[in-house]
């Protein structure tokens, strides 16, 4: 790109081309195109798949993940019957590719700066991303034999979720969500979005006990939505008439987020009840400092 535009090919770190260090090559060059890497991470932090990575020089396509696939681009344009069994050799060639860049320079890791350590909680609070610590660097490297499932082998679990959350997003019947939500955790228990969809749908059904099962299950996977579960997890317990245990759940999650107002007046209630009067009044003060009468 940088030769089209008529730019200096800056210099850097990596492999040399035409005498200058950088990592990668010109695309427009003859012979340039050896294929195309990919690679998707998205179900791995979601739905407790395999990460997936891939090359396809154009005619064939070796796709990585917990049940390695090889595809005939020509014959099987849409990708539906893996060639792998019988053309091994093709996908290692393929897979060499992606063990070449694999050695190449890597950016490092940078902790984040001093006084930003409440970011991770400050991401969380938007209701869609976990603290939970990173997966170990060396499962997640492109060619390692992963143990989770394959995402391409998990496509109906996520049919299943994806119309099962439509379905309670759109104030549809929440027994039919329950049933699809069910049935997508079934085959896919690492799901941590279906099931905390499902505690939702239970929930609403005042199904509270079940309901609580699937908050408990979204806190014990990594990634999940760990506070908004925890808040649903203390109204559950609230109306299982397990109040102690509601107040915990309610003051670990209020601890670390502005939380809702209907959150937290049961904080409130619930620590009056404890006979926490002090902490009551200061959860008063937050509540009011909400506009909140």
């Amino acid at each position: 790109v940088a030769r089209v535009l008529g730019w200096e090919l800056p210099r850097g770190r990596g492999h040399e081309l035409d005498g200058h260090a950088l990592d990668g090559r010109d695309p427009l060059a003859e012979g340039a195109s050896a294929g195309v890497y990919f690679e998707s991470y998205f179900g791995t932090k979601s739905f407790g798949w395999s990460p997936l990575a891939g090359w396809t020089d154009g005619r064939a396509k070796y796709v990585h993940s917990g049940a390695p696939e090889l595809f005939d681009l020509a014959a099987d344009p849409g990708e539906t019957h893996s060639v792998l069994g019988a053309r091994a050799d093709e996908a290692a060639r393929l897979g060499a590719h992606i063990a070449a860049l694999l050695v190449l320079p890597r950016l490092a890791r940078t902790p984040l700066d001093s006084g930003q350590e409440s970011l991770q909680r400050e991401i969380e609070r938007l209701g869609y991303a976990g603290a939970d610590a990173p997966a170990a660097e060396a499962e997640l490297e492109p060619l390692a034999a992963f143990s989770s499932p394959s995402p391409h082998r998990m496509s109906a679990a996520y049919a299943d979720y994806m119309a099962g959350r439509k379905l309670f997003e759109e104030k549809g019947s929440r027994e039919a969500a329950s049933a699809l939500l069910e049935r997508a955790v079934g085959v896919n228990p690492e799901n941590h979005k279906a099931w905390f969809t499902l505690g939702l749908a239970r929930q609403d059904l005042g199904r509270f006990d079940a309901a609580a099962d699937a908050f408990q299950r979204v806190l014990a996977l990594p990634g999940g939505e760990r506070i908004p579960a925890q808040l649903d997890l203390g109204v559950c317990l609230y109306n299982l008439g397990r109040p102690a245990e509601a107040l915990r759940e309610l003051e670990s999650a209020l601890a670390e987020t502005p939380g809702p107002p209907g959150a937290l007046e049961l904080l409130i209630r619930l620590l009056d009840e404890a006979g926490r009067a002090d902490d009551a009044a200061r959860t008063r003060l937050r509540l009011t400092s909400r506009g909140q009468p």
